[in-house]
């Protein structure tokens, strides 16, 4: 069975392509900076890639956060 990439919303951001400061260090206890940095599953793009049998894949029609196309 053959398989082929398929784009899926990032589940740790949920597609936004950030994640608080506080999330990567532990609890967030006694962090008061809720500056963001790019999420380390997706590398701030929203999206990851599975590998999925191509019976399966579909379309691959997706949009990110903002509601745009991907």
């Amino acid at each position: 069975m053959k398989t082929t990439r398929v784009p899926h919303t990032c589940p740790v951001c949920g597609g936004r392509g950030w994640m608080e400061q506080r999330f990567y260090a532990g609890t967030g206890v006694g962090t008061a900076s809720s500056a963001t940095v790019p999420c380390r599953s997706c590398t701030g793009t929203g999206i990851v890639w599975a590998w999925e049998p191509e019976a399966l894949a579909g379309g691959g029609d997706m949009t990110n956060a903002q509601g745009m196309s991907v």
